[in-house]
């Protein structure tokens, strides 16, 4: 679902604000936007309505992003405020963000501009909590303060009190407070006990957690019951409570009373916000008449109580949100580095080592994508509860944004810490339940160590989190940092996180290359071959990010949008009257999934193409994991109606028992040999090894890498069936490949033979 985003827009391009707007929808939000290029039309989209962010281009005609932002800050919002520029150095940047702006993108490479927002709104969600909060501290202590000045005009009991309310301002530790405020009570009223019992969450009894004159060893720890006891009395009946006899007392036994050689006293509620705090009590041991001045004074204790209770807790509240992730309550970022600081400055006093890991889950969008962000929240919740439930109290666990965690293990040596990640392996893996949905999680574990990997914290992350990634890129769960993975890192570690955001944008292109009918000359289908275009990279091959898509789990999203793709795409051929098959490859591990047959008949059906124009091309290695789910698979295809051939034949390492068992219609002809035909006589005798094999079990074959005319007429000599190569065409864009089908001497229509 949408979600709805305020955005004001400070820039002179319309089609740079069309970008952001497709790229926010594309980021499941709905904008309602203004674009404004002047200081008199920001100034206006100020006051006229309020807003969730401001996104500003860096240089404007006549203004700039420090201008919006002063103006921003002159008027008194405190909005996100994010810079998008073309391309500018780390100082010009950082000269940017210095005024007070909260981010700066590259126009350029937009996929850090989501998770930007995002982060920035949540950011401003908590300044705003901890502004609503600092402001009803300030009340509270200006009603405090109010309360103390009437107090101090008064003599005798009120000034204790006022002396009591002096030390609630100055005070930063509530048992200190009480503890205070029990001995004051108890000396003003010339009685021998005093106590302030705390109504506990279950309602049926209250908590001795201050105390003058009780037996050694009962404040903190000594209950009593609401039904028994004076206390639980003054609670049901909401008003003070007085008892000038307890020997003759028939409203309540008061048991710990009794203990102790109580006659007489009072007890006055203490107020809470949503229920009652507890109550506040003095007694003595003889028969005590109490006055209305002892009720009244005992009842502004109670509430002095009360404010400096509610405040303690607000403040204890902001402190909290500092410093702690508000979804899983574990130490966030700030937290954290701050004790891994400590630990480094700690671990060099005491000659002592330290580990760091840093967490990332695989596939963490999916989970938000199909099961909602509610689902993905409590996923995070569980997980950060095991966690928790998994270390050492002395160690750190914290969440550092996102799906991002980080452990802290203190005094560890290497190989413990090893350890350590593979039991976080063994319990994160284990199953989840989401709305009784079970869900697995993945989880892929960088290892850096102190001080042999660093011996600062900086590095130690960046070292963590580059072993994060090589872990995540090699599949094996966890990794420990080596400055050779550095050299790894700049490439196919960026090319696998940007992976999954090409595929949200559309940034694959499809390209075709024909296969040619060697006894009729002409094209009968063509390979679909994926290409990633990169909006800074360029044209980036597949052999470039399929190993990454297959190592990072993006192999099934990415199988899933070519199906769609080449699917859309033979429709609109056979619509054209271009009747021709199309043939794209399968992942082995795609090949393990029981739902692949029925999700791609589905397909077939939404765009109207028959299974027979659909041929799936595979690998020997298909029979290398799970033959026997990977041939009850590939049947239900075959029964479909829908072709099959072996990819890259002659390469692998199946057995001719294997592929007898496969139910396939082609066999390709690896490249190498096929195109070494002219130059070694025994390449020669594999490929006509290679067809007669293949039409002796009822087979079509397919030689790949044709490149001259000589290759080609000696595969019609040796009865091979079908060609594929430059020498026919390359890899052809859908555009390209529409006037080959016109003019090619191979096409459908050929000008020329």
């Amino acid at each position: 679902m949408s979600r709805t985003l305020r955005v004001l827009i400070v820039g002179d391009s319309e089609d740079d604000t069309a970008l952001l707007l497709r790229e926010l929808r594309g980021g499941e939000y709905e904008p309602t936007y203004q674009r404004v290029d002047t200081p008199r039309t920001l100034k206006a989209a100020l006051d006229r309505q309020t807003w969730d962010i401001v996104l500003t281009d860096y240089t404007l005609s006549g203004f700039s992003a420090n201008g919006a932002l002063t103006q921003l800050k002159e008027s008194g919002l405190d909005l996100p405020f994010i810079i998008l520029s073309d391309s500018i150095g780390e100082a010009t940047a950082a000269a940017a963000m210095e005024p007070g702006a909260h981010d700066y993108i590259i126009k350029g490479d937009l996929k850090r501009l989501i998770p930007a927002i995002e982060r920035e709104l949540r950011e401003a969600g908590v300044r705003r909590g901890r502004k609503q909060a600092e402001e009803a501290l300030r009340d509270e202590t200006t009603g405090r303060k109010r309360t103390v000045e009437l107090l101090k005009a008064r003599v005798g009991q009120q000034a204790v009190v006022a002396e009591l309310g002096q030390h609630a301002l100055a005070c930063t530790d509530l048992s200190i407070l009480m503890n205070e405020a029990v001995a004051l009570v108890a000396r003003t009223l010339e009685v021998e006990y005093c106590k302030i019992l705390e109504l506990l969450p279950d309602r049926n009894a209250l908590l001795l957690r201050a105390g003058v004159g009780w037996k050694e060893g009962l404040v903190g720890q000594a209950t009593v019951g609401t039904g028994e006891s004076e206390a639980g009395y003054a609670l049901l009946s909401k008003v003070p409570v007085i008892v000038e006899d307890l020997r003759t007392e028939t409203r309540f036994s008061g048991p710990l009373l009794h203990d102790h050689g109580v006659v007489s006293g009072i007890s006055v509620i203490i107020p809470g916000q949503d229920r009652p705090f507890g109550v506040l009590g003095a007694h003595a041991t003889t028969r005590r008449i109490f006055t209305q001045d002892d009720i009244h004074f005992l009842q502004a204790v109670a509430n002095l109580l009360a404010a400096a209770i509610k405040h303690w807790r607000s403040e204890e509240t902001i402190r909290f949100l500092a410093y702690h992730d508000a979804l899983t309550q574990l130490p966030n970022r700030t937290l954290f580095y701050d004790r891994l600081h400590q630990a480094i400055l700690a671990a060099i006093r005491e000659n002592k080592t330290l580990a760091l890991l840093i967490l990332d889950l695989d596939r963490f969008k999916e989970v938000n994508d199909t099961m909602g962000h509610p689902n993905g929240d409590q996923l995070l919740k569980q997980i950060g509860s095991r966690l928790r439930g998994l270390l050492r109290e002395s160690d750190t666990v914290a969440r550092l944004g996102g799906d991002e965690f980080s452990i802290l293990l203190s005094n560890i040596k290497g190989e413990d810490a090893i350890l350590t990640a593979q039991k976080t392996l063994t319990s994160l893996q284990a199953r989840y339940t989401l709305e009784g949905v079970s869900v697995d999680v993945q989880v892929s574990i960088g290892i850096a160590l102190f001080p042999e990997h660093g011996e600062d914290a900086s590095t130690l992350v960046r070292h963590a989190d580059v072993a994060m990634y090589v872990a995540k890129h090699v599949g094996h769960g966890y990794a420990v940092y080596s400055p050779e993975q550095h050299q790894q890192k700049p490439r196919h570690l960026a090319l696998m996180r940007e992976l999954r955001y090409a595929i949200e944008r559309d940034e694959l292109l499809m390209h075709y290359q024909p296969k040619i009918d060697l006894g009729t000359k002409r094209v009968i289908g063509v390979e679909a071959l994926v290409r990633w275009q990169h909006p800074l990279g360029g044209l980036i091959t597949p052999d470039q990010f399929i190993p990454l898509a297959e190592r990072s789990g993006m192999i099934k999203p990415l199988t899933q949008w070519v199906m769609n793709a080449v699917l859309h795409q033979c429709q609109g051929w056979h619509q054209a009257g271009k009747e021709i098959s199309v043939a794209m490859n399968l992942s082995p591990s795609i090949l393990q999934d029981p739902d692949l047959p029925d999700q791609i008949n589905a397909l077939l059906k939404t765009c109207g193409v028959t299974p027979r124009w659909l041929e799936l091309e595979i690998t020997e290695s298909v029979m290398m994991g799970d033959p026997t789910r990977a041939l009850e698979v590939l049947g239900r295809l075959h029964g479909m109606g829908i072709r099959l051939s072996i990819d890259d034949f002659g390469t692998g390492y199946s057995s001719l028992g294997h592929l007898k068992k496969l139910p396939i219609n082609e066999i390709k002809i690896a490249q190498p040999f096929v195109t070494g035909m002219m130059a070694d006589e025994n390449d020669t005798v594999l490929v006509l090894s290679i067809i007669n094999l293949a039409h002796g079990l009822g087979l079509k074959v397919v030689a790949e890498g044709v490149e001259n005319t000589e290759t080609l007429n000696r595969l019609a000599a040796l009865n091979c069936d079908r060609a594929q190569g430059y020498l026919m065409a390359p890899p052809l864009t859908q555009a390209e490949l529409s006037r080959w089908l016109s003019e090619s001497p191979w096409g459908l229509n050929p000008t020329i033979h």
